[in-house]
């Protein structure tokens, strides 16, 4: 129990029974926290900064709209290692921003539980944990959120990768593939992906002298294929820094990303990037003009009839974010399958040759599907082109 309750992926059920006690008592702590938040001037951010999608880009979109709108008041930021998701990154953050943190473990759990509380907490929602449109889009765009390795963070690097005996080719993707590991109770298993699906792309890849590095959390689902790439995700490979998924992606030709925050890491880099299996459809293209993007389709269970994009969003499904609310409404979400994924990888290595990434017509009616609150309206990334002329039936209204 205690594991579930100092883990912010933890499973909220084994609070069912102390429900009521738990929250006068969190509610007495917050009484008392109050004054000397507001002496100190400190807040805490709402952001589930465990996530390393929200430590990038909330990071980033909050310094901007507190430099524009000269907040009072200094943020306090969760050190602990399961309330943090990348430390490297936030040594960065720490060189560009001014906050506070606090690393007792203690400490830290019970301060992520008043996150609850506006009058401690200051709402980051609108970032990207929202239904509407993710301020995010329009912000990040103003922003350069670059991250600078020091002449000490290569060495570093290079000293890990000689350990290990890597060698970093030029021609370097790397490959995040989400799965239900990394938050097991989060309810939201439709955005993970199948492993196995890519196996056609990597040996693609591999065929032509691509280098493929898996990165993601310890644990998770193991592939078939190991011998083609590397992957930094079985404990085989031992202890991985959290500086290497940085500085591998900064030395990557392209990312494959998934619905997850690691795609955001690719952004810091300016690296193109093809999303997988995006879902909902209103939160299915990424921020980056250099991306493509592969949505879910949906299903309905009961007539099997595959919903057009249309219907989505007229009949509200386009924003759906948890499993409970699709199997609510008889919908299920469909993984792309391995040859659209081959086909996705494909166009994008054919994009980055070109250097071309302007949208065709179908391309241009897909990204015009979505109004001003939409989720990803001012996205600059657009759906697959081999994709949508498949499915360009889907379109019509």
């Amino acid at each position: 129990m205690i594991k579930h309750i100092t883990d912010p992926y933890g499973d909220r059920n084994v609070f069912s029974r102390l429900s009521v006690v738990f929250s006068i008592i969190n509610r007495i702590i917050n009484l008392l926290l109050f004054p000397i938040f507001k002496i100190l001037k400190i807040k805490l951010l709402k952001s589930p900064f465990e996530a390393i999608g929200h430590q990038i880009y909330d990071m980033e979109c909050f310094f901007y709209e507190k430099n524009k709108n000269n907040y009072d008041f200094t943020p306090l930021i969760l050190e602990s290692p399961k309330f943090i998701s990348n430390p490297f990154l936030l040594s960065k953050q720490k060189e560009k921003f001014k906050f506070f943190t606090v690393k007792n473990k203690f400490i830290c759990t019970i301060l992520y539980y008043q996150k609850k509380f506006d009058n401690v907490c200051f709402n980051t929602d609108p970032y990207l944990a929202t239904r509407k449109n993710a301020k995010a889009y329009s912000i990040l765009k103003k922003t350069d959120f670059k991250i600078n390795f020091s002449e000490n963070d290569i060495r570093y690097c290079k000293k890990i990768l000689e350990e290990k005996k890597i060698k970093l080719e030029e021609k370097l993707v790397i490959l995040h593939v989400r799965d239900d590991t990394y938050k097991p109770f989060d309810g939201e298993s439709y955005r993970s992906s199948n492993i196995e699906n890519y196996k056609l792309t990597i040996k693609w890849l591999k065929d032509n002298g691509y280098q493929i590095i898996r990165i993601g959390n310890k644990g998770m689902v193991k592939c078939s294929f190991e011998n083609l790439l590397i992957d930094t995700t079985q404990n085989s490979f031992g202890y991985s820094d959290p500086i290497l998924d940085f500085y591998f992606t900064s030395k990557s030709r392209f990312f494959i990303s998934t619905c997850s925050g690691p795609e955001k890491i690719a952004k810091v880099f300016d690296k193109p990037v093809v999303s997988i299996d995006m879902a909902p459809l209103a939160a299915s293209l990424p921020l980056s003009k250099k991306c493509i993007a592969l949505p879910k389709l949906v299903k309905n269970t009961k007539n099997e009839k595959i919903l057009s994009f249309h219907d989505l969003i007229n009949y509200n499904f386009a924003d759906l974010r948890l499993d409970r609310d699709f199997k609510k409404n008889n919908l299920t979400c469909i993984s792309n399958t391995s040859e659209e994924i081959l086909e996705a990888v494909k166009e994008l290595h054919e994009k980055i040759i070109n250097n071309d990434f302007e949208l065709n017509e179908m391309q241009k009616k897909f990204n015009n599907l979505f109004h001003k609150d939409s989720y990803c309206y001012g996205a600059e990334a657009t759906i697959s082109s081999s994709f949508i002329n498949r499915y360009k039936h889907l379109l019509i209204e």
